[in-house]
């Protein structure tokens, strides 16, 4: 995998932990991942829950645990366990992915050994998906009380269990022979994921037959893909979680001025991003990325959309007309982004030539990737361009890009409006009329262009048919795809 995990805990990780740890650790929930269902779909599914809860109110759910469960030292898992978990997460002093989704717990109560009731201060539309993440993998309230080093060894409850990690190196998992379902027939007896960050190195080793899967190609070309393309290999190929959005400082001249951030909008050609960066790959993106099939406005819809459309010459002329308004003949941006980002450099020289035609240039800064991060969060940056990944939900997605007190919103946008169009589909329990919600808040953010949405990228992902057989990928299972993938006899 490209993925390099400092460290092994989940809790306080990223993708990086969450893929090679899905089949090690549980969450009361998860996300299927097998025959009949989508690439993008979230089915979810119980996991250390032996079914999907029991929902008293809009504020409160119990689960029931899987009686069978039991972490790999062999002790039972328990309410207790579940309780001392999302209690650390919400309050506690590490830097915990999920600190703030889970805010929202009011209270966690174990009943009994196998019971526990969850009551929330306010209905949360997004909790069941917030429970699924690996960011909420339970783990052993003895076991960490114990001071065990989750950073370097895991107590799970999946049916592996680690054997080795080495950094910059590999990963070894191993059979969990305390998982209650570790006969499961097929099962390969170890995982190795190899860390391996260099593009060509990683191709060679699985053309040369030393992987069955190979990990996620976000950055994949054509003539790298070609290079594994052999009688024995099989491709899934999906849109990537991993976006790119350019990002103007609402809070600075010019981009304070809504006329210019249209004008931005409105000149900027995705359709040259996608064959530029995307290899003729991809797709445009609007403001919920689509791989939120249940929300995302479809390529049809964005494509009919001023500043997203392909024909651009009507575009153009409405983007200098803006500028004009605002009073502006001619404008100088300084743009950063991060040299170690592959989208950065692409995304940004394509905008500059595109803006070239409304009299801005767009001078760019490729700078390394911590000072970039450090400029987003101080404000210190005019224009910029930066690699987006989504979270579970999309109530993660539009808190942490858009409202006023978030330190991701990088952009600024510190619009009231929003901020409570953001609370109320957050609460809202009927589908149907999250879905209105969301729909809403799509038409506000392309009309006030606090950000420039630019292009989905496919990604694929490999196996080898002759060896591997029931490998079904899901964006959101990731890794827990591989406990329904069979070794072949």
């Amino acid at each position: 995998m490209y993925l390099n995990p400092p460290h092994l805990d989940a809790l306080q990780g990223t993708s990086s932990q969450a893929i090679p740890l899905a089949a090690v650790q549980d969450g009361l929930l998860g996300y299927e991942a097998g025959p009949g269902v989508g690439v993008h779909e979230q089915k979810l599914r119980p996991a250390l829950a032996a079914a999907l809860p029991e929902q008293q109110s809009a504020t409160s759910m119990t689960f029931k645990l899987n009686p069978a469960a039991k972490w790999s030292d062999g002790t039972a898992v328990t309410a207790s366990d579940v309780k001392f978990t999302l209690e650390k997460i919400k309050g506690g002093a590490g830097s915990y992915s999920a600190k703030a989704p889970f805010q929202v717990l009011e209270s966690v109560d174990a009943i009994d050994p196998q019971t526990v009731t969850i009551k929330t201060s306010r209905p949360s539309a997004a909790l069941m998906r917030y429970l699924s993440e690996p960011t909420a993998f339970i783990v052993p309230a003895a076991a960490y009380q114990r001071l065990v080093d989750f950073k370097k060894e895991v107590v799970g409850s999946g049916p592996y269990k680690l054997d080795r990690f080495e950094p910059n190196v590999s990963i070894r998992l191993v059979r969990n022979p305390e998982h209650w379902n570790s006969g499961a027939e097929g099962w390969a007896d170890t995982i190795d994921w190899s860390i391996i960050q260099e593009d060509s190195t990683r191709l060679a080793a699985y053309h040369a037959g030393k992987h069955d899967i190979e990990g996620l190609y976000p950055f994949l070309s054509q003539e790298m893909r070609k290079q594994i393309e052999s009688s024995d290999t099989e491709f899934t190929e999906a849109l990537t979680n991993y976006g790119t959005y350019l990002i103007p400082n609402n809070t600075k001249a010019p981009f304070n001025d809504e006329r210019v951030r249209k004008a931005f909008h409105l000149a900027i050609n995705r359709q040259q991003m996608i064959a530029t960066w995307g290899n003729g790959k991809g797709q445009v993106n609007g403001p919920i990325p689509a791989v939120y099939t249940e929300f995302a406005l479809t390529q049809d819809e964005l494509l009919k959309r001023p500043g997203l459309r392909a024909q651009k010459d009507q575009d153009l002329k409405d983007a200098r007309a803006l500028l004009d308004q605002a009073g502006i003949k001619s404008l100088d941006v300084d743009a950063i982004g991060g040299q170690d980002y592959q989208t950065a450099g692409p995304m940004l020289q394509v905008a500059r030539n595109n803006l070239a035609a409304i009299g801005v240039n767009l001078n760019i800064q490729l700078i390394d990737n911590q000072t970039v991060r450090a400029r987003h969060q101080s404000g210190d940056f005019t224009f910029s361009s930066t690699p987006h990944t989504t979270v579970a939900d999309i109530d993660g997605l539009l808190i942490s890009d858009y409202r006023s007190d978030s330190a991701l919103a990088f952009a600024r946008p510190k619009d009231s409006a929003l901020d409570s169009m953001i609370d109320k589909q957050s609460q809202a329990m009927d589908a149907a009329e999250r879905k209105r919600l969301v729909n809403e808040i799509q038409e506000y953010l392309l009309d006030k262009a606090y950000y420039m949405y630019t292009m989905d990228r496919s990604i694929w992902v490999g196996y080898r048919a002759t060896t591997v057989s029931n490998f079904h990928y899901n964006l959101y299972a990731r890794g827990a795809a591989l406990r329904q993938t069979w070794l072949k006899a």
